[in-house]
Order: structure tokens, then C-alpha cells, then sequence
């Protein structure tokens, strides 16, 4: 079964199985309301569709659409990553541009890292109980890595 997710300009996300549309959400994370970066991926680990834009993060029901969590993003949402950690299972990294927060299957906030970068964050691997990230800290600094641990967000 082929699953696919979209989020369209408008900010509408749709859920589509083999072709044919499950169901579709308003989300209000719209490329009009000045979301440079905005992502929709499923999160099967924990039966949602993820939404990310501007300051927001929605959970959506993976089944019919409907909002089950909100959580805010004060320095901007960049992007979104799922890792594993060997004490705390599957984790949703939401990469801001400043700060990482993870949130586990149940949608709750197990750490987060402040002030990890100035202007963005990319996962580059998750090895073991070690998240490495590019960090951009901005002239002179540019881009640089980072490890976090997976468990707790502390800096390695």
C-alpha cells in the first residue's frame, strides 16, 4: 500500500493511499502566511500526519485528519526528523531555527535543546544514542556540527 502526504500552498494536507485521497485538512500553514519552510510527513510510529510551518506544529489523526496536538515554535519551524532512541523509542525531532524539540509517540515533549544554532538546523545522522546536526551559527561561524544526545538533548 502506497501512502503519500501532501501539503498543498493553501495549507490543506491530504493523506492519499494507492491513489485515492483518504481525507484532506485545513491546516492554516500556508506559503500566504509567510512560511518559508513548512513540511507534512506520516509518522506511523505514532498513527499521525505531522504539519509543520511558520511558529506551528500540528499532529493530525493519520486516519481521518482530525487536530490532536498543537504545539508552538517560537524561533520558526525548519524542518522535521524521526529518530530512535534506546530508552525512550521513536522520536519526532522538530528542527527549529534555533532550538531541537522531541517529542515522543504520544505527542509529548521529552527534551529540549536551546539555542542550538542561529539561523537553522539539519539532521545529518542519528548513530546510536548520538543525533548529529549542522547547526548555521551565522558569519564567522557558518555551518557546524553538532551532537546532541538522543535521550536527553544535552550537548556531547
Amino acid at each position: 500500500m502506497r501512502r503519500e502526504v501532501t501539503l498543498d500552498d493553501e495549507g490543506r494536507c491530504a493523506l492519499t493511499l494507492d491513489g485515492v485521497v483518504q481525507w484532506q485538512a485545513d491546516t492554516g500553514v500556508s506559503r500566504a502566511a509567510g512560511n518559508p519552510f513548512r513540511e507534512a510527513i506520516a509518522w506511523a510510529e505514532a498513527g499521525v500526519v505531522v504539519v509543520g510551518g511558520g511558529t506551528t506544529m500540528l499532529a493530525l489523526n493519520g486516519e481521518r485528519g482530525a487536530v490532536l496536538a498543537r504545539h508552538d515554535i517560537p524561533d520558526g519551524f525548519g524542518r522535521f526528523a524521526v529518530v530512535t532512541s534506546r530508552t525512550l523509542g521513536p522520536l519526532l525531532l522538530v528542527l527549529g531555527w534555533c532550538h531541537v524539540v522531541a517529542l515522543d509517540t504520544k505527542l509529548e515533549a521529552r527534551w529540549t535543546a536551546h539555542d542550538v544554532a542561529v539561523d537553522g538546523l539539519l539532521l545529518r545522522a542519528c548513530d546510536g544514542d548520538v543525533v548529529l546536526l549542522s547547526a548555521e551559527l551565522d558569519p564567522p561561524g557558518g555551518w557546524v556540527d553538532v551532537a546532541l544526545d538522543v535521550s536527553s538533548g544535552a550537548r556531547r
